[in-house]
């Protein structure tokens, strides 16, 4: 789990690429800049977003398919004998809505976000296109072989390569604190 929690950390993680290097792009702050800055590009930051999900959900997935369905606990203590007494009524009901609510409403942003990285201008033109997937990752076959020239590639290595060099790291010392 501190695996999993550090490469997922590492790839969304927009502040430390600023602080430390400041002179290369990530995907998170190229999704970043693609909403707030002066490209303000909601297509872009969609199908960015998507590829950063889609690297977060296939870790997540390798993590559960590695551990199946083994658990990790430590016993200590007193054993409460695996009976939990329920929730009042007066809370349960609020807490069930609220999470219902909560959930759907994170869906409804992802499916949006969805729908933004296939439309031609999000907010004016809904025509279906995947013109910025072309864009943004496109690929040749030239004379010297295969060519990254889409807009994005260079940002996508370095998020990989700072993913696969600080989730390790990251997750060492979480493991470390963890047994501390």
């Amino acid at each position: 789990n501190a695996f999993l929690l550090g490469f997922i950390e590492s790839m969304a993680d927009f502040g430390n690429p600023l602080v430390l290097g400041g002179n290369f792009n990530v995907l998170s702050t190229e999704i970043f800049f693609s909403v707030v800055g002066s490209q303000n590009d909601q297509s872009r930051a969609a199908v960015l977003a998507i590829v950063l999900l889609a690297f977060t959900i296939t870790a997540f997935y390798l993590q559960q398919r590695w551990l199946g369905r083994r658990s990790y606990t430590s016993v200590s203590g007193k054993g409460d004998g695996g009976m939990h007494p329920l929730l009042p009524r007066r809370i349960a009901v609020p807490a069930l809505l609220i999470t219902t609510l909560w959930s759907l409403f994170t869906v409804a942003v992802y499916l949006m976000i969805v729908y933004g990285s296939f439309v031609k201008l999000w907010g004016r033109d809904y025509t279906l296109t995947f013109k910025h997937y072309i864009t943004t990752f496109a690929v040749a076959f030239g004379d010297f072989g295969l060519r990254w020239q889409g807009s994005a590639w260079n940002s996508f290595w370095t998020t990989l390569q700072i993913a696969t060099i600080s989730a390790p790291l990251t997750a060492a010392i979480g493991l470390i604190t963890a047994w501390l």
